[in-house]
């Protein structure tokens, strides 16, 4: 788990990302805090996510509870 800060939400992704040295679909993201501009350019907040690395076997147990939650599980 790592903690990102950008002046937007996609920035502090993208430095997240390009740091950790994977893409997109090996992260799960959670944005902690939006930015906000402050007043008169004081107090300025900038954004926060989070980021986990998920592994293949992180990325299989997904894929595996997104199957059994869709209608083909529950047929005899």
């Amino acid at each position: 788990m790592a903690i990102y800060s950008g002046e937007t939400v996609n920035d502090a992704i993208e430095k997240g990302l390009k740091d950790l040295g994977i893409d997109k679909k090996h992260a799960k993201i959670s944005v902690i805090q939006e930015p906000k501009p402050g007043i008169l350019g004081k107090f300025r907040k900038e954004a926060k996510v989070e980021i986990i690395i998920l592994t293949d076997a992180d990325l299989d147990k997904i894929r595996h509870n997104w199957w059994c939650n869709s209608f083909f599980c529950y047929l005899p």
